[in-house]
């Protein structure tokens, strides 16, 4: 049997207004810092076997590593197409806080979901768990902005796990945490208050263990962007070469920052090349991170969606997550900087006008010629029924980006469609994140953070 290990970021609780949700039940009280709640999680386990059926099953556990829930076998997932729970729609699940491991018998990808009614944001569930794990973002009120990871053993040996945090250009930690996590458990890590990290301060943190761990971030802010909520799974390695497919400087409002974190002892020396020819070079030093806005890129124009390749000039290993924002509004989210490209990809979450949802699919080409790339969607429509459609092709130049717009006609979905998609790009490796948000005009005027983002997964 296969696992993929992920941690659930929040409270599982029987209340929510979550981004993948509909219906509501009864109240629980929030167990996090983050503001507002009760929070609740939605998940969607997609088939990666080209011919078996999958059959799942997930288990969640308490702080203390204590099995609290073991759900029935999940209904068998056929090729390409993807699972879907909603927590507070299971009988019998308690409420509370919990990491979770599924279990399937061939290979899956996961992408969870989870929100409050103001406010979430999405991550992609853990498949390989490591020992030493790597946050380039912890914020003790960085800009009203602050950090909480949620650290889970991904083995049943109690083991204890150093967070180190590096300030920005110093090689020697600032603070030093030790968390105990017993078997199968999970611990909540706020840095709001910690001794050693200052205000306005962006450093990031090594995450040491003796077995394997898995960890997610949440950035959440207080006052006046209390509503905006930021979260990414942490990264077991580096590469000296990131790709990060959506760049943006006032796009219809929307801006991005890349955060760069340089892995090894080494100075890094960094060049963001930005798909309209720019190139901006930064000096990183070794184990600490640095932020990039590109709103203060003048060369990046208004209205145009870009990319940006980072690459290590000197060969560090570099992680890199964007933030997403939306001026004057608390639309945000975070996508993980993808190191490496491939032809088939994964999107275990696409949607079209599901409770107000869509979705967008935005791919760069890595390679060095021009690419079709095709993509197929399977799911179901707003009655539940199976729906398997191929949306039309685009050609992406090399270096350049292109779109899959989940709310166009030309990809054919029926309205009220949630389901997964499949990207096959036929002569270059490409790259690509999913955006979805509330985007219906009965929500796009709120003030609420319903945007998610998320990196597609490469297809063995």
């Amino acid at each position: 049997m296969r696992h993929v290990r992920m941690s659930f970021v929040l409270a599982l609780v029987m209340l929510a207004s979550l981004g993948l949700a509909g219906p509501r039940g009864t109240k629980a009280a929030p167990a996090a810092a983050i503001p507002g709640g009760p929070f609740a999680t939605a998940f969607r386990v997609q088939n990666l076997d080209p011919t078996q059926n999958a059959t799942c099953q997930y288990e969640l556990f308490d702080d203390a590593g204590v099995s609290r829930f073991k759900s029935d076998p999940l209904p068998a997932i056929r090729p390409n197409e993807s699972a879907y729970v909603f927590t507070p729609q299971v009988a019998n699940m308690p409420a509370g806080t919990f990491s979770a491991v599924i279990t399937c018998n061939v290979q899956v990808a996961a992408v969870v979901n989870y929100s409050d009614a103001t406010k979430g944001d999405t991550y992609v569930g853990e498949a390989n768990p490591a020992s030493t794990l790597y946050i380039p973002s912890a914020y003790n009120n960085y800009f009203n902005f602050f950090t909480q990871y949620r650290i889970q053993n991904a083995s049943s040996t109690p083991q204890s796990v150093r967070v180190e945090y590096f300030a920005p250009g110093a090689s020697t930690p600032a603070a030093t945490t030790v968390v105990p996590l017993g078997g199968n458990g999970s611990a909540t890590v706020e840095q709001a208050g910690l001794a050693g990290l200052n205000r306005n301060v962006s450093y990031s943190a090594r995450l040491t263990g003796t077995a394997p761990l898995a960890a997610t971030v949440s950035i959440y802010g207080q006052g006046v962007v209390e509503r905006q909520l930021y979260a990414f799974t942490a990264f077991d390695n580096g590469s000296p070469t990131i790709y990060a497919p959506v760049i943006m400087n006032n796009y219809y409002g929307y801006d991005s920052a890349i955060t760069i974190q340089n892995l090894d002892a080494a100075e890094a020396d960094v060049d963001v090349q930005y798909t309209n020819g720019v190139t901006r070079n930064v000096k990183v030093a070794g184990n600490s991170s640095q932020v990039v806005l590109n709103a203060q890129e003048a060369t990046l124009q208004r209205n145009v969606l870009y990319s940006a390749k980072i690459v290590s000039k000197n060969g560090r290993r570099l992680i890199v997550t964007v933030n997403e924002s939306l001026r004057n509004n608390s639309r945000a989210s975070t996508y993980e900087g993808i190191a490496g490209g491939g032809r088939t990809h994964v999107a275990p979450i696409t949607m079209f006008q599901y409770f107000g949802f869509n979705s967008s699919i935005t791919c760069q080409n890595i390679g060095n010629a021009a690419t079709r790339v095709d993509i197929t969607y399977a799911g179901t429509n707003r009655a539940g029924q199976p729906v398997t459609v191929a949306g039309d092709p685009i050609t992406i130049a090399p270096g350049a980006t292109g779109f899959f717009f989940q709310f166009l006609a030309n990809q054919k979905l029926p309205s009220g469609f949630i389901g997964s998609a499949t990207l096959t790009a036929a002569s270059s490796d490409i790259v690509c994140v999913v955006n979805q948000d509330q985007s219906e005009p009965q929500f796009a005027t709120q003030n609420i953070d319903q945007l998610y983002a998320y990196g597609t997964l490469l297809k063995p």
